[in-house]
C-alpha cells in the first residue's frame, strides 16, 4: 500500500500528464485560430473543459493529502524538503516536472490566446466596417428580438 508521500508524488505526476495534455491541446487550438477552423476549436475547447473539471478533482485530492502531511500551508517549491529522504529525490523531480510543465502550458496557451484576441479584433473590425451587426442585437447569442403575438392571442385580464 502507497504511503501519504508516494501518493502525493503520483498525484504531481497525474498532475504533470494533464498540464502535458493541456499544452498540447494549446497548442492545437492556436493551429484552428490560425486555420479559421471553427469546428476544431469548438472540439479543443470541450476537451479543456474536460481537462478543468479533471483538475478540480485533483486539487480536492492535494488538498487531503496536504491536510493529512500537515503541509497545506508549505508551497509547492519546498515540498520536497519536508519529505522524507528516501522520497526527497522523488518529490523533487515531481515538483520540477509540475513547474516546467505549467511554463509550457503557460507559453502556449498565451500565443493561442494572442492569436484568438486577434482574430476577434480583425472581425470587429470588419463589422465595423459593414456597419456593425444588425439593429438592436447584442450581447451573448444574438437573440432576435421576441416578436409580439398576434391580438387574437393576447388575453384581457381587466374585470
Amino acid at each position: 500500500m502507497k504511503d501519504q508521500f508516494e501518493e502525493y508524488i503520483a498525484l504531481l505526476e497525474t498532475l504533470k500528464e494533464e498540464l502535458d495534455r493541456l499544452a498540447a491541446l494549446a497548442r492545437k487550438k492556436n493551429e484552428a485560430v490560425c486555420g479559421d477552423d471553427l469546428m476544431a476549436l469548438d472540439g479543443v475547447m470541450r476537451q479543456e473543459q474536460a481537462i478543468a473539471l479533471q483538475f478540480r478533482g485533483l486539487e480536492q485530492k492535494r488538498g487531503q493529502l496536504l491536510a493529512a502531511l500537515g503541509l497545506t500551508a508549505v508551497p509547492l517549491s519546498d515540498l520536497p524538503a519536508h519529505f522524507p529522504s528516501e522520497r526527497r529525490e522523488a518529490a523533487q523531480r515531481a515538483v520540477d516536472g509540475v513547474k516546467d510543465s505549467y511554463r509550457v502550458y503557460q507559453a502556449n496557451s498565451a500565443v493561442a490566446r494572442n492569436a484568438l484576441e486577434s482574430n476577434l479584433r480583425e472581425v470587429e473590425h470588419v463589422l465595423d466596417m459593414l456597419g456593425g451587426g444588425p439593429e438592436g442585437i447584442s450581447g451573448p447569442g444574438y437573440a432576435p428580438p421576441e416578436a409580439e403575438p398576434p391580438q387574437t392571442m393576447k388575453t384581457d385580464f381587466r374585470a
